[in-house]
């Protein structure tokens, strides 16, 4: 037998040449391209064939024709005509219909066989209930739990929405690396959640092998962060707050040991702005200047990450800038994001850009760009922010073209990026002395976090301390 995939593996592992994890790449690309090791060494059980359901027995013809089905899809493999396993277990096959299209489907009853000893059943797990008639304690089977109402779907898309996207990946990365340094050291001999009790001097360890590795502290953490989710998600024992103190001591000593190295990201003040905005107008009339020009404008006024106006690799219309999040009034221009890292239960955010006449004025750059943006017929869940081929405009993309500009105009491109108009925006509102509560509104700062992105220049430190001389 060998490993079948629809997946363009080679593709897949191009998509993925910057991800950080390059063990889970390789394991995932070359587990697709030559079969994942079940982690299963042998099945001690003896083989077991089940009866098949009533409904397959009433409608032999039906189950034949599915199968095949299933078999020219490649789907099922067989017949065989000597077994490939010499150990195994069939499990019985019945016929379903769709309670409103009437359509038949198989269905697998992995439940059995019941109160069999020497074969256990997939889903002969119990949880203890309260009893809704009594205080005595009722047994109830999970998978019936499970099915209840139909639920499982909706809760599982619960948890899916439970944390943000990015978290989710970092979180699943996290505890990916935890199973396979369990893996490594023994702990565990195979890839079986039920059976994993998570406890303090596992995390410990972990800790350590992560420090080992050279990651960084925040990504550590990130990761025990991680590992407890997951736990939480999939029922998984994990230790109480007050069982991991000596974890917390040696993340402690992680960092103590590690140096913070945090590269300077230098703002985009409104002078580079206007040096930025100069050189893409008198360079061309191509509509991609024009569209990094809005760009530009909109993410200093509005006080934007770059995340909020470009897409990481596909666009999502739920998530995404729209034509339609762009509105013209008489006296300003609104901008509808739909997420943001300080809306976190998605509510929206709506960004007022005014007329402020200059040579730099968002609602001017916003309705000249639009106009511009309508010439292509564009449907209102279309990207707003497009290059030439139609395609939505990546951070990537965005980056790139910034830099290059900035390196035109003879400006050091290495120590800025998407951030740096943020930064530039907070940065320019207290030079120009705006009050500081109005700093926090227009940047949708909650805290006084957004001192951090103000840059006081040394002239300003200088001329502080001969203040001090004159205070007597």
């Amino acid at each position: 037998m060998i490993a079948d995939t629809p997946i363009n593996v080679d593709r897949l592992r191009y998509e993925l040449r910057d991800h950080p994890d390059r063990h889970f790449v390789e394991y995932l690309c070359d587990g697709l391209t030559y079969g994942f090791d079940t982690l299963v060494p042998d099945i001690p059980l003896p083989s077991k064939v089940c009866k098949n359901l009533q409904s397959a027995l009433k409608d032999s013809d039906t189950v034949t024709e599915l199968i095949h089905k299933e078999v020219i899809k490649g789907f099922l493999q067989g017949p065989f005509h000597a077994l490939p396993f010499s150990s195994y277990r069939v499990s019985p096959i019945g016929v379903a219909y769709g309670k409103y299209s009437g359509k038949p489907r198989l269905i697998v009853d992995l439940s059995s066989p019941h109160e069999d000893d020497d074969h256990p059943s997939f889903t002969d797990g119990e949880v203890p209930q309260v009893s809704s008639r009594g205080q005595q304690p009722a047994v109830c089977r999970t998978n019936s739990i499970r099915g209840f109402l139909g639920l499982t779907p909706i809760v599982d898309n619960l948890w899916e929405t439970a944390i943000a996207p990015n978290t989710k990946q970092a979180y699943y990365t996290g505890f990916n690396n935890f199973i396979r340094f369990l893996l490594l050291a023994g702990i565990l001999t195979d890839v079986k959640l039920s059976d994993l009790q998570v406890s303090e001097d596992m995390l410990i360890y972990f800790v350590a092998h992560c420090y080992n590795s050279d990651l960084a502290y925040s990504t550590i953490k990130l990761y025990v962060c991680g590992i407890k989710f997951m736990c939480l998600k999939h029922n998984i024992p994990f230790p109480g707050v007050d069982g991991l103190s000596r974890m917390h001591a040696i993340l402690g000593g992680v960092k103590r040991s590690r140096r913070k190295i945090s590269k300077p990201r230098y703002p985009v003040t409104f002078n580079i702005l206007k040096d930025v905005i100069g050189y893409l107008r008198k360079t061309s009339h191509l509509f991609e200047d024009l569209m990094m020009r809005t760009a530009c404008i909109v993410a200093f006024f509005g006080f934007l990450r770059c995340g909020e106006f470009t897409v990481g690799t596909s666009f999502d219309y739920t998530q995404h800038l729209c034509v339609s999040d762009l509105i013209v009034s008489d006296e300003y221009v609104m901008l509808h994001l739909k997420k943001s890292k300080t809306d976190p239960f998605r509510e929206g955010v709506k960004i007022k850009l005014f007329k402020v006449g200059g040579i730099i004025c968002p609602y001017a750059a916003c309705c000249e760009y639009l106009s511009a943006r309508m010439q292509f017929s564009p449907a209102s869940h279309d990207p707003l922010f497009v290059v030439q081929n139609g395609q939505a405009l990546t951070r990537s993309i965005f980056i790139s073209k910034f830099k290059h500009t900035l390196q035109c105009i003879g400006i050091n491109s290495e120590l800025y990026n998407g951030h740096s108009f943020r930064i530039g925006a907070a940065t320019s509102a207290a030079a120009a002395h705006v009050e500081d509560h109005l700093i926090k509104v227009l940047g949708r700062w909650s805290s006084d976090a957004y001192c951090r992105y103000i840059k006081t220049p040394q002239s300003c430190l200088r001329d502080a301390q001969i203040a001090l001389t004159n205070s007597s």
